[in-house]
């Protein structure tokens, strides 16, 4: 795997209110560069409610908890809302952090 990535459908009838549609990235792979580890967001705002999603891979491993929370700490910082640098994930109404965390239970 190469690159994240992530899709946002919305039936025809809920399109009018439907605003503010904002995509981002991050790469924290090899050197930070590569697209393998890191995250992809979707930002929007829906019926006057304020919506994120962060599609992340983090880094694998048992012994990784704290290089995986400080990754999404990393992803978190960065994608952030260009307005008033508030993140993303306070900023928003509601907030969904999926993807491939690789934390285990």
């Amino acid at each position: 795997m190469w690159e994240l990535a992530m899709s946002g459908y919305i039936a025809n009838s809920d399109q009018k209110y439907l605003k503010n549609v904002k995509t981002s990235s991050i790469a924290c792979g090899i050197m930070n560069m590569v697209g393998n580890k890191g995250g992809v967001q979707l930002r929007f705002t829906l019926y006057d409610n304020k919506f994120n999603f962060i599609n992340s891979h983090l880094m694998a491993f048992v012994g990784n908890k704290k290089g995986r929370c400080s990754m999404y700490a990393k992803i978190n910082k960065e994608i952030q809302n260009e307005k008033n640098g508030l993140e993303a994930d306070i900023e928003s109404d509601f907030s969904y952090l999926i993807g491939d965390l690789n934390f285990r239970l």
